[in-house]
């Protein structure tokens, strides 16, 4: 759920939030009957690969609290824009796109690149934990990707 919200539904800081609090925001958003599961399968992908670039101490622990604006801007980084819509055949052609982006060998340093750019949405400064739960740093980090 954390992982969809954040790459299809431009929602990290939704992902950020409690988890009991998770599915009660996007519930209504996600797993219906008409939505292709491809979108799901890459989200859950992205989330291994970050994941397991923090555990292997490949990626900085430090960015560990900005993990899901990490992987919604890997899906701007990669298509350009924002995604289409879960039950559009358009949003499984975009989700092998990011398929490939993840099985690329430099996938640490775009992980470590697009951390920056969050970074860079904040200020300059890790944003706090509380900002990063705010739909407005989200706004303010989708504008900061669509300059680059």
């Amino acid at each position: 759920m954390r992982a969809v919200s954040a790459m299809f539904l431009d929602a990290p800081h939704v992902a950020a939030r409690y988890a009991s609090r998770l599915y009660d925001d996007i519930g209504a958003a996600i797993f219906r009957e008409d939505h292709k599961l491809l979108p799901y399968m890459v989200s859950a992908f992205a989330a291994y690969r970050l994941e397991n670039a923090f555990r292997s101490g490949a990626l900085e622990s430090a960015y560990k609290p900005i993990r899901y604006h990490i992987l919604m801007a890997l899906k701007y980084h990669v298509l350009g824009g924002k995604s289409a819509s879960l039950e559009k055949g358009k949003a499984e052609e975009q989700s092998e796109q990011i398929i490939v982006a993840l099985k690329q060998h430099d996938l640490i340093a775009t992980f470590r690149e697009l951390a920056q750019v969050v970074i860079a949405a904040g200020g300059g400064q890790m944003p706090s934990r509380d900002r990063l739960k705010r739909q407005q740093f989200t706004q303010d980090l989708i504008t900061e990707l669509m300059r680059d």
